[in-house]
C-alpha cells in the first residue's frame, strides 16, 4: 500500500523496476496495467486533451483507490511535472518491449494527451522560446517558473510523443517540436562562488534550501544531455542544498548521479543514506525518519531499487539499446547478479564483478536474430538462449536486438 497523494510517484521510482525484471513484461501485468486498465486514475485522463490544462492535470491526483482527488490545493494546481512522470513511464514500457502493437494501442495516445497538456502549459516568449511558469517540482516548498525537473519531464515527454509517432508513421504536431525546442534548463553561475556553473534549479535561485533536487534528476531519470563534468558540477552543489527528511527520494537519485560519473566513493555514501528512513521491525520505510510521514513508504523503496539496478547496475533504458554504464558491485559486495533483466524479447542475467561483467542469455523470441552486444567498442553477437558475453573492465556495455 501507499499513501494516495503519492499515487504517480510509482511512475518515477518504482515502474522501472517492473519493466526491467518482470518476466511477462510483454503481458499487461505492470502497475501501470493497473492504472491504465482502471477508469479512476491518472492513465485515462491523460487521454483527456479537451480538458483545460488545470483540470486535466489535477484529475492526475485521482486515488486508484478512492476512485477521486485526495489530493487537493496546490499540487493538482502546480505539480504538473506528474504529467511528463506518466507518459515517461509508458515510453520505457514501450523501449522495454519494443512492442509495436503495445505502443498503437495504448502507449501513443497517452503520449499524445501529455504532449498536448504540454504546448497549453506552456507559455511563449519568441518565436523560439517558451517557459513553464508558476510549477511546483519535486521540491514541493517552492511554486517558481522554470522549475528544472519540470522543464526537464516536459522535454522529454514531448522528445518521447514525437519518436513514437514517427515510429507509428504518423505526423507528430508541430508545436510539439516548438515547444521541446523553445524549453531549456540553462547553466547558472553557483550562488556565492567562482565555481563552475549549474543547471539552474529556478528562475531566481539564490541558494536556499530545498527538499528535493529537481537538478539532481535531470540526469536520471531524465537522462538530460551533459557531459560527466556537469553532471558532477550539479551533484556537487545541490546535495547539500537539499533536505534530509525524504530520504528515500531524495539520497538515491544523488547516488545514482555519482555512480553514473564513477565516483563511487560519494556513490557508497548516499546509497547507505537512502535506508535512514527503513523502520523496525517489519524493515519497511516510512516517509520521513522516525516513522513519520507516510507508512509503508513504497516511493522510497522503488528509489532504493533504482539505486541498486540503476546506480550499481548502471541500467539504463534507451530508445534503441539497453546501457549499462559504470557497472560495478555495491560497497561490500564482491558481485551484483541481475536475474533476468527483461529488454525487448529476451531474459539476460548479467552478473557483474568489479572488473568484470557477463551477460547470458537464458531465454530469447524465437523470431529473433540475436542481440549485439557492444562492450568498450568490442562488438559480439549472441543467439538465443545460452549466448554469453564476458566483458573486462566496462565502463559502457550496450545491448541492442539485432535487426
Amino acid at each position: 500500500s501507499f499513501c494516495d497523494n503519492h499515487c504517480t510517484s510509482l511512475q518515477r521510482l518504482t515502474a522501472d523496476s517492473i519493466f526491467s525484471f518482470h518476466k511477462l513484461v510483454n503481458a499487461r501485468t505492470s502497475n501501470l496495467d493497473f492504472l491504465f486498465a482502471s477508469p479512476r486514475c491518472s492513465i485515462t485522463v491523460a487521454r483527456s486533451v479537451a480538458l483545460s490544462a488545470v483540470k486535466s492535470s489535477a484529475l492526475i491526483f485521482l486515488s486508484p483507490w478512492a476512485g477521486y482527488a485526495t489530493t487537493y490545493g496546490w499540487a493538482e494546481l502546480f505539480e504538473h511535472h506528474i504529467a511528463g512522470d506518466v507518459a515517461l513511464a509508458h515510453w520505457n514500457r514501450f523501449r522495454a518491449t519494443g512492442n509495436l502493437s503495445l505502443l498503437e494501442s495504448e502507449v501513443a495516445d497517452v503520449l499524445e494527451g501529455v504532449a498536448d497538456f504540454w504546448v497549453s502549459r506552456a507559455t511563449k516568449v519568441n518565436e523560439s522560446s517558451y517557459r513553464i511558469l508558476a510549477a511546483i517540482g519535486p521540491d514541493e516548498w517552492h511554486c517558481k517558473n522554470d522549475t528544472a525537473y519540470t522543464v526537464g519531464v516536459a522535454v522529454q515527454s514531448l522528445r518521447a510523443a514525437i519518436t513514437a509517432f514517427a515510429l507509428l508513421q504518423r505526423t507528430p504536431k508541430p508545436a510539439w517540436s516548438a515547444v521541446a525546442s523553445g524549453l531549456d534548463v540553462p547553466l547558472v553561475a553557483q550562488p556565492g562562488t567562482a565555481k563552475a556553473p549549474v543547471h539552474q534549479a529556478y528562475s531566481g535561485y539564490a541558494g536556499e534550501a530545498i527538499m528535493q533536487s529537481g537538478v539532481a534528476d535531470l540526469g536520471y531519470p531524465l537522462m538530460w544531455p551533459m557531459n560527466a563534468s556537469q553532471r558532477a558540477a550539479d551533484l556537487g552543489y545541490y546535495w547539500n542544498k537539499v533536505s534530509g527528511f525524504i530520504a528515500g527520494m531524495v539520497w538515491p537519485a544523488i547516488a545514482i548521479g555519482y555512480n553514473e560519473v564513477n565516483d563511487t566513493a560519494n556513490a557508497a555514501l548516499f546509497f547507505a543514506w537512502s535506508y535512514s528512513t527503513l523502520q523496525q521491525p517489519y524493515l519497511v520505510y516510512s516517509e520521513e525518519p522516525g516513522g513519520a510521514g507516510c507508512p509503508n513508504f513504497i516511493t522510497a523503496a522503488g528509489g532504493v531499487l533504482q539505486a541498486v539496478w540503476a546506480g550499481w547496475g548502471g541500467v539504463r533504458l534507451r530508445d534503441d539499446s539497453l546501457d549499462l554504464v559504470y557497472p560495478t558491485p555495491p560497497p561490500g559486495s564482491t558481485q551484483l547478479v541481475l536475474k533476468k533483466l527483461a529488454y525487448q524479447q529476451w531474459l539476460l542475467d548479467v552478473t557483474i564483478e568489479v572488473t568484470s561483467v557477463r551477460v547470458v542469455a537464458v531465454a530469447g523470441a524465437d523470431t529473433a536474430g540475436g542481440l549485439i552486444v557492444n562492450c568498450n567498442d568490442k562488438v559480439t553477437h549472441v543467439q538465443p538462449t545460452g549466448g554469453l558475453v564476458d566483458c573486462t573492465h566496462p565502463t559502457l556495455l550496450r545491448i541492442m536486438v539485432k535487426p
